[in-house]
């Protein structure tokens, strides 16, 4: 009896401490890190368009990538003239609450504090 009692209650043990592991290799799957280099650069970046610094931005693009905000699909150029264009109605831009994490794709939420119209 003992040694059926053992043995159920290894069974359970062993059962219990098994992980099992999910890879999803989906598109937007991968590991989440945020604290690597890529993280850095997203940051980097947003850092530029609060300080309205854009052409600090044009060593991390491409010149032929193409870049997607929100619905818009545009080129660096594009971007650069649309992201200037906020410092010109808007003063104190800033982000607030930055989540900046990299999987295969970048994952960026930021809460924009409100900005004094000029």
């Amino acid at each position: 009896m003992r040694i059926l009692f053992t043995l159920i209650l290894s069974i359970i043990f062993i059962g219990c401490n098994q992980q099992v592991s999910n890879v999803d290799s989906a598109e937007w799957s991968g590991t989440i890190s945020e604290n690597d280099d890529k993280t850095k650069i997203v940051k980097d970046i947003m850092k530029s368009y609060v300080n309205n610094n854009m052409a600090t931005m044009g060593e991390y693009f491409h010149p032929d990538a193409e870049i997607s905000v929100n619905d818009a699909v545009m080129t660096y150029d594009e971007m650069v003239v649309a992201f200037a264009s906020g410092h010109e109605n808007f003063d104190n831009i800033m982000h607030s609450n930055v989540i900046a994490t990299i999987s295969n794709k970048i994952l960026l939420d930021t809460s924009f504090e409100e900005a004094e119209k000029k």
